[in-house]
């Protein structure tokens, strides 16, 4: 008898409880929640910009919205929205100062602004109630370690405030006494400040991709010759785009990019997760090869190698502390000469030099939480032997000398997909050339700089000889400046069998040599998106197009009407956009030809973004964990116990 009059008990208890539940999601439903929640985020939350507010909304980023659909819904129509950021171009002159510039990297010194290197001390958050309720707010704000710390201040519940957050010393709590509800609220507040460090080469600095693309103007003086390539000679013209017009970059000597993927991934880093500070520094450089880049500065235009920069920035001795290692440079006392159609050279050789990191945490300035780098292709000089199949051999002859893109000028260099192999798959450790010793090399370099191995993150090199359907490119009908016409489908496999696929199992291994994240997911989006590829048979002529001028009378589309960043089926750079999109003023300067566009930029920031949030590299789980909402029966429960 008991036991049945217990649960009737029990049943009239959950009736009831069901009843005022039900109310209550009547109220919600109505608008009348009286549940509001205090809300935090981290005003600037990526320091690279020094005005990053400013920057997310300018670049239009939408929390939890992909990079590839941000590049191809807003970047693809508003090519030239980063001149806002930008402003009036400022000249490198003795009175300029790190200030003057939009991001922390100074242009004129070729430096990060240490600033962003420092440990924190102190975050601004901006705090709200959602939703707002009607009439004053009492809060109280302290250091949950230190219960002398809180104070008190009374304030319109509606008004969003800011707080300054002491960092590194526990979380702050924040308690808020609704007067119109007669309720109390809390919240912690502890913010993450993370780094990131990035090198490698032109896959990783963006290249092809200026913040600013160049904008031509339509004012040409000689119209198309017999010579296929006359056709382009008004851009030697100097009244033919104005100073402003020219394209810009994070970094000019280098090509460095704000559309980069290491930048990209960081931004979406700090956008998605309001309670995050991302900071990134990017050193990487169009060219740089691990001994000659990384480890040796590449030339008279980059007077610092990656290495050096990096242990300056976060080592308290710049020249390093603690053991050596071993790493492989470039000697400089090797030089080129010209002689008419002829290059000789006294052999610019790797050697092995003994460097210091600061791997003791007592030697760093803070700590690194990731890495994030390509290296290997130019170390088997990857863009050459492509070059070499997709280019006319008199076009090679004729420019051999004048761009960069066609020699890998006082090296030892690869000229076929043969030779490349035998670089990847050379197992001779004292081999320099060997790229399993170079990678070696740089394994320990960064165990130098206090990263453990898990948290280091290679990206993988996109095939850029793809069609629409994935197959290879070969024998394109589209003239393209006569640049893509003489690859054939035995050039393409052989390029696949022996370089690409080689330099992609090589960089799989490097997971398991030395613990790195390999990050692969972008490859299979960007498979089919290759060079060769377009939207649609009906737009294919048009998206291979190159301005002509006959008669005074422009051919296809004007050097103006020219989108560099518009939504295309391939998402590699053709001559074509570069010289439309980046020109530098050399004639038929071509660096930036065969390299990702934006859109695959996006495409390999998110794998990146998706890599570090999955295998939780910088220990932010718990920061974006958010408290779970009990379900309807386990609130019945709780109210029946």
């Amino acid at each position: 008898m008991r036991t049945q009059r217990a649960v009737t008990i029990k049943m009239y208890i959950k009736a009831t409880c069901l009843m005022l539940l039900s109310f209550l999601q009547i109220s919600v439903v109505n608008g009348q929640d009286i549940t509001p929640q205090i809300k935090w985020e981290v005003i600037d939350r990526f320091p690279l910009l020094r005005k990053s507010d400013e920057f997310f909304k300018i670049l239009q980023f939408t929390e939890n919205q992909s990079l590839e659909d941000w590049a191809g819904k807003i970047l693809a129509n508003n090519q030239r929205m980063l001149k806002r950021v930008y402003g009036d171009r400022l000249y490198c002159t003795q009175n300029r100062v790190n200030n003057d510039f939009p991001t922390m990297w100074n242009p004129c010194t070729k430096k990060y602004d240490p600033e962003l290197f420092a440990k924190p001390t102190k975050h601004k958050v901006k705090i709200t109630l959602s939703p707002p309720p009607d009439g004053t707010c009492e809060y109280k704000i302290g250091r949950l370690s230190q219960p002398s710390s809180y104070r008190t201040e009374i304030k319109k519940c509606s008004d969003s405030f800011i707080e300054t957050i002491k960092y590194g010393d526990g979380p702050t709590e924040i308690i808020v006494d609704i007067k119109s509800l007669n309720k109390q609220f809390s919240e912690n507040i502890e913010v993450k400040d993370i780094l990131l460090f990035a090198f490698g080469d032109s896959f990783s600095s963006g290249e092809s991709n200026p913040d600013i693309p160049l904008k031509h103007l339509d004012k040409p003086l000689m119209d198309i010759g017999e010579n296929p390539y006359d056709g382009i000679k008004w851009l030697k013209q100097p009244h033919d785009f104005q100073n402003a017009n020219q394209s810009r970059w994070l970094d000019r000597t280098c090509h460095r990019s704000l559309y980069s993927w290491p930048i990209l991934a960081a931004a979406k880093l700090a956008v998605d997760h309001p309670h995050l500070v991302v900071r990134i520094a990017s050193w990487a450089c169009t060219g740089a090869e691990i001994p000659d880049g990384f480890f040796s500065a590449q030339g008279n235009d980059v007077q610092e190698s990656q290495f050096s920069a990096a242990r300056k920035a976060i080592c308290i001795n710049p020249d390093g502390n603690g053991s050596q290692f071993n790493a492989i440079e470039w000697r400089k006392d090797k030089i080129t000469e010209w002689r008419k159609d002829k290059i000789t050279s006294k052999d610019k050789t790797a050697h092995r030099v003994e460097l210091k990191g600061c791997a003791n945490p007592s030697d760093r300035i803070r700590n690194i939480d990731a890495i994030l780098f390509t290296f290997g292709g130019n170390d088997v000089f990857f863009g050459r032997v492509i070059l070499g199949a997709i280019a006319k051999d008199h076009l090679q002859k004729a420019f051999s000398r004048l761009d960069p893109i066609y020699t890998a000028m006082k090296k030892k260099y690869a000229r076929t997909p043969e030779q490349a192999n035998a670089r990847i798959k050379n197992p001779k450790i004292e081999d320099l050339d060997s790229l399993g010793t170079r990678y070696l090399s740089l394994a320990k370099a960064f165990e130098s700089l206090g990263v453990s191995t898990d948290h280091v993150v290679q990206v993988q090199y996109p095939n850029p000889l793809h069609k629409t359907n994935g197959e290879l490119c070969y024998s394109s009908e589209h003239d393209d400046m006569g640049m893509l016409t003489d690859i054939t489908e035995k050039e393409a496999i052989n390029i696949e069998n022996k370089l690409i696929d080689p330099l992609v199992t090589k960089i799989n291994g490097n997971s398991e040599l030395y613990g790195w994240k390999i990050v692969t997911e972008h490859l299979r989006t960007i498979y089919q998106h290759g060079l060769c590829a377009y939207l649609s048979k009906i737009e294919r002529q048009k998206e291979f197009e190159f301005p002509l001028l006959k008669g005074g009378v422009w051919i296809g589309s004007k050097p103006s009407d020219y989108n560099h960043y518009e939504e295309r089926g391939r998402w590699f750079r053709t001559p074509s956009d570069v010289i439309l999109g980046q020109y530098a003023g050399k004639f038929l300067h071509l660096t930036g030809a065969f390299h990702p566009s934006a859109k695959a930029h996006a495409v390999m920031g998110d794998s990146v973004y998706s890599i570090l949030l999955r295998n939780d590299l910088l220990g932010i789980r718990k920061t974006l964990e958010t408290p779970t909402t009990q379900t309807q029966d386990e609130q019945l429960e709780s109210a029946i116990k």
